[in-house]
């Protein structure tokens, strides 16, 4: 815009809006009508945990192999270990004192993380398996949810070389 004296002068009045409504508008209109409460589910639908999807759940015997849940965006409260022999064990990750990754014991075994727990006494559970690294990474940022051990008689092929594979979930209680 430009004023008397030729020069650029910039407008900052804003248009008006019209008025939607008003306090006393509402208070002197109709009464709204009562509200109609939602539909009931049908009696056949599973109501879904809250929070909880379906890739998070554990897995079923029987199914597909992981070593370890998908990474969580928030920290976990419970790291669950799913065994061989199909028991479940859960520990929570406030209880989780110390993580070490160490060296294969033997030629040709794997690597071995040991997970301390403090609760009313100290458990030690020892992940054996190939490829742990990243594990190792996950289970220190409580990112995991669960971790499944190899069941007997299954194996990989050369492609899946770099899985992460458990092949033994020890828990002990070490002696004072």
């Amino acid at each position: 815009m430009n004023d008397d004296t030729g020069g650029n002068v910039v407008d900052l009045q804003r248009p008006k809006l019209p008025k939607q409504f008003s306090i006393e508008a509402i208070l002197k209109g109709p009464a709204s009508p009562e509200p109609v409460p939602p539909p009931a589910p049908a009696p056949e639908a599973v109501p879904e945990a809250a929070g909880i999807e379906a890739a998070d759940t554990l897995p079923l015997p029987g199914s597909a192999y992981q070593a370890c849940s998908r990474v969580a965006n928030k920290p976990q409260i419970t790291l669950h270990f799913l065994l061989a022999n199909q028991s479940r064990e859960g520990f929570a990750y406030a209880d989780l004192r110390r993580i070490r990754l160490l060296p294969a014991a033997d030629p040709g075994s794997g690597p071995e993380l040991v997970l301390r727990f403090v609760e009313a006494e100290i458990t030690d559970v020892r992940l054996i398996g190939r490829n742990l690294d990243m594990l190792y990474e996950l289970l220190g940022r409580h990112a995991v949810g669960w971790v499944r051990q190899l069941p007997p008689k299954w194996d990989f092929s050369p492609k899946e070389a770099k899985a992460v594979v458990i092949t033994g979930i020890e828990i002990t209680t070490p002696k004072k």
